[in-house]
């Protein structure tokens, strides 16, 4: 794989000579040349799509070409600004701003067609920035529409709102490929949901449901992160239940995979990274809490005593339960409720009494149950039969003995 911009970096260094201060019957077969090169380049960099190259190799190849491009860009636009009086007496800008449009051009096929390969921690080229700038802007007021019909959390609305506006008037020289393209799908994901909302039969949490994609594009601004905690404490109960609560949610934000290269700030850890860590970091603490509250209310042993602990393991009680459920010992409304129920109020073997186990895990062993299983609550069951024969002697005897007359 080569590298096929040489010949139109040569150009655009003469371009750059201030010694020959070139004139325009001397730029002009240079822009016409470049033209040519243009295309060539376009069609060797589209080739790619078709070549069998392996995925790091055709990354390492978009991500040098790409590198180059803005290089480029970024001198050529730098000389024209310096030189506008002098280019635009000579009548030579217009040469130069075509010059400046044929390398926006091959950027433009990178950013289209290899979004996946590129760097998106750079700033992005002055072209593709005054473009989505320009989108954005545009789509500002149906962003405020939409958030208006959606009527998400007050607090979350004005983050959102006062984030577009601070992007809009921020240096936009420093602006990357990651922040403009997130940017942008956030303002057409909220037209979106907005567009949904007006044909919805069912209500639904719009606050949750912004969350979840904000948190998949990304957006990890520590504003955003600090209202995601604090809006998760908030809906969480208290007391014990907040230990399973947070682990769930701990395990909703570890589920929201962020699109790759998004970001508000790429040398910050993706925002549902950061939420997991802090849910997981609250049960701990919770945990803890609790186990301290056993010891002081003089549990020495630290056992949680309102708990049944039990030697079974997770897929030995949901076959139970199983069993119990199909012979009408357990008459149930909500399988979601019962495993719930089960999570907060059994230990299972192998766990502290302070911790819980997963319900969905429960929910899957009542649904399904491996061979080893069956055969180990078959043995259960059969020391159970035994158990109750001796029962049932014991107690044969103690009527016999109370029936003999004295």
């Amino acid at each position: 794989m080569q590298y096929e911009l040489s010949r139109i970096e040569n150009i655009i260094l003469k371009l750059l000579d201030d010694n020959d201060k070139p004139e325009t019957n001397v730029l002009q077969p240079l822009i016409a040349q470049m033209k040519q090169e243009r295309t060539q380049a376009e069609q060797k960099l589209l080739s790619v799509l078709f070549c069998n190259y392996s995925e790091a190799m055709r990354r390492r190849y978009i991500r040098y070409h790409q590198m180059h491009l803005l290089d480029i860009t970024g001198r050529l636009h730098q000389y024209m600004l310096m030189h506008k009086r002098r280019l635009t007496a000579n009548a030579t800008w217009p040469l130069y701003n075509e010059a400046l449009c044929q390398i926006h051009s091959l950027l433009k096929i990178v950013e289209v067609h290899f979004a996946e390969d590129m760097r998106m921690d750079v700033p992005a080229a002055y072209s593709t920035q005054q473009e989505i700038i320009n989108e954005l802007r545009a789509a500002i007021p149906f962003i405020d529409d939409g958030l208006e019909l959606l009527k998400p959390d007050i607090h979350l609305c004005r983050l959102i709102t006062n984030s577009f506006e601070f992007l809009l008037n921020a240096d936009s020289e420093s602006l990357t490929y990651g922040q403009l393209y997130m940017m942008r799908d956030i303002g057409k994901m909220i037209i979106h949901e907005a567009g949904r909302t007006k044909h919805r039969k069912y209500p639904l949490d719009i606050t949750k449901q912004l969350i979840e994609n904000l948190c998949r594009l990304n957006f990890n601004r520590l504003v955003f992160y600090k209202f995601c905690r604090n809006w998760v404490i908030q809906k969480m109960p208290a007391g014990k239940d907040a230990i399973y609560s947070y682990s769930r949610a701990g395990k909703f934000f570890e589920r929201l995979k962020p699109v790759a290269g998004y970001a508000w700030n790429h040398e910050r850890e993706p925002v549902s990274t950061m939420l997991r860590d802090n849910l997981h970091d609250l049960v701990k603490f919770k945990k803890r809490e609790w186990k301290e509250q056993f010891f002081l209310n003089g549990n020495g042993n630290g056992r949680d005593t309102r708990k049944i602990v039990t030697t079974l393991t997770i897929s030995q009680l949901g076959l139970i339960i199983r069993l119990f459920i199909e012979t009408g010992i357990f008459r149930i409304k909500s399988m979601r409720e019962l495993t719930q129920f089960m999570a907060r109020n059994v230990v299972t073997v192998g766990k502290n009494p302070g911790d819980e186990f997963s319900d969905e895990h429960l929910k899957n062993s009542i649904s399904k149950s491996a061979p080893d299983v069956i055969d180990k609550v078959e043995q259960i069951l059969n020391d159970m039969l035994s158990a109750l024969r001796k029962i049932k002697l014991a107690n044969r005897k103690s009527i016999r003995s109370h029936n003999t007359p004295s």
